[in-house]
């Protein structure tokens, strides 16, 4: 029995929001199943709430260049990679602490004109691109109307 080898799958220990929000997706549909005997419990959504595809905001591919000031006075230069009027994905070489606001400073060139945004921004959401760095998603604070009016027309 030394060498013997056992086939069971490991035991999975999830917190128990987790395992609630795990447990409530019986409930729901399959993907593509339209029979009327799983439609969704009442009062819920057809698909659940978390569902990564569902966006408020269509994103936009942007280029351009960016700069995060990081506390103490330091900058890291990174590239835009889209942008919703809500907010920017920026990949940088480093990662970013998630859930702080940063400085954002975006130099974009579109439909004929050079926009320099200066922003806040709270990073909520980061991902590596393989060896491109990590593409870190930030929600823009509030800011004035002279830079909503600039993000309108870069979205455009």
């Amino acid at each position: 029995m030394e060498n013997e080898v056992i086939n069971k799958p490991a035991p999975q220990v999830l917190a128990p929001a987790n395992q609630a929000m795990l447990d409530a997706l019986d409930d729901y549909p399959a993907p593509g199943d339209t029979s009327a005997q799983k439609a969704a419990p009442a009062g819920h959504l057809a698909t659940p709430p978390w569902n990564p595809d569902a966006r408020a905001q269509q994103r936009v591919r942007v280029y351009g260049r960016a700069s995060l000031n990081l506390p103490g006075g330091k900058a890291l230069p990174g590239s835009i990679y889209d942008m919703t009027p809500g907010g920017v994905s920026v990949v940088l070489d480093w990662r970013v602490a998630l859930h702080q606001s940063y400085t954002l400073h975006l130099n974009i060139y579109r439909n004929g004109k050079l926009h320099n945004l200066h922003l806040s921004a709270l990073s909520i959401q980061e991902t590596l691109l393989g060896s491109q760095g990590f593409k870190h998603g930030f929600q823009f604070g509030a800011h004035s109307d002279d830079i909503s009016q600039a993000l309108a027309e870069i979205l455009a």
